[in-house]
């Protein structure tokens, strides 16, 4: 994780586990049910044994940087997923002209890393801020954030074999709703 504190990514993960609001997690005065406590306890439990969380933003400050970790890594523990918050804020260590040569150059290698160490790769993105007013303020449900909303895209997407894109204007929050698009899949159907 870029730009989460870890134990702000933990609360977020105990939080969709347990159902009790992020919000309150981080309260240091809150008090929990006794429900409360066995639900924590136990999603502790199952991210201790089930899911290796490991943080590595104090490891990588470079793409280059993060991917001789991740090799490291492959042969201490095997895991199968990697999982990137987010990648708009990864650099390179060389210089490029642009933003968008720099992106693809990031993509590029991460989608080796991913074929070299056999681990799935999902990378999480910004969508530009348009998107981001036209979504929040759309008075139809159908409005949806789509790839090409993604903050410089193209290399991202174009390098990417599936593309999730995740919506939640006003009105899906009124509805306690979240829409994600399924808006690339190299080896199959899109799909709402």
């Amino acid at each position: 994780d870029l730009e989460n504190d870890p134990d702000e990514v933990v609360a977020r993960l105990l939080s969709c586990y347990t159902g009790i609001t992020y919000n309150r997690l981080l309260r240091a005065h809150s008090r929990f049910t006794e429900d409360e406590k066995s639900k924590m306890a136990e999603a502790q439990k199952i991210l201790g044994e089930r899911a290796m969380v490991k943080f590595m933003h104090e490891y990588a400050q470079t793409i280059e940087e993060l991917v001789a970790y991740v090799e490291r890594k492959k042969h201490q523990f095997d895991f199968d997923v990697l999982i990137i918050d987010y990648a708009q804020l990864l650099k390179t260590s060389r210089s490029y002209d642009s933003k968008y040569i720099e992106h693809g150059e990031i993509y590029r290698l991460l989608s080796l890393m991913a074929v070299r160490c056999n681990v799935a790769v999902i990378t999480v993105a910004q969508g530009n801020r348009q998107a981001q007013v036209r979504n929040k303020k759309a008075q139809k449900k159908d409005s949806l954030m789509t790839m090409t909303d993604i903050a410089d895209s193209f290399e991202a997407v174009r390098k990417s074999a599936i593309v999730i894109t995740v919506t939640r204007s006003e009105k899906h929050m009124a509805d306690d709703e979240i829409i994600f698009l399924l808006d690339k899949q190299r080896q199959g159907k899109t799909a709402k």
